[in-house]
This record gives structure tokens, sequence and C-alpha cells, in this order.
């Protein structure tokens, strides 16, 4: 994936993305607001759910705990994108 990939992918789910109880949450969460909107663009108000929720098969850790290195940034994106199709 590169990063024009991402970005991309980010403008395309944006459209999803609106100002309410979880994005805000969200955006706590996460802090990095290109991957909250991706995940909004997803998951919508289950948001919050997903990113605290563990997907060991495919990053080794949980959703959250993939954003505290850039390597598992990354493998959240490429999840992210491959769950909608990319």
């Amino acid at each position: 994936m590169t990063s024009e990939q991402w970005l991309e992918f980010v403008e395309v789910v944006s459209d999803l993305w609106e100002d309410n109880v979880v994005t805000r949450e969200l955006c706590a969460v996460v802090k990095d607001r290109p991957i909250a909107i991706a995940i909004y663009g997803q998951f919508g108000a289950q948001s919050i759910v997903w990113i605290n929720s563990s997907d060991r098969r495919a990053l080794g850790e949980t959703h959250l705990e993939a954003l505290r290195t850039p390597e598992g940034m990354e493998r959240l994106k490429q999840l992210l994108m491959s769950t909608h199709g990319w």
C-alpha cells in the first residue's frame, strides 16, 4: 500500500464522517484523524467497539494496541483497506 492509496481510501470514506459522540470519542482514542475517519467509514456507530476489539490473527494484537507503533499503524491501515475491498 502506498501513501497515495491510503489517502485516496480516506478521501472516499470521509463522506461518511459526521460530528457525533462516536466520532469525538474515536478521535480522542485514536489521535490520528485519517485513521479515525477510515475506522468510522468502515464501522460507523460500532467504531468504538471495533477499536477496542482484538484481531490477533491479522494484527497480532488489539486494534488499539496496533496504533502504538508505526508498524502496527501500517498493518491496521492495510486491514481497514482490505475490509473495504481495496
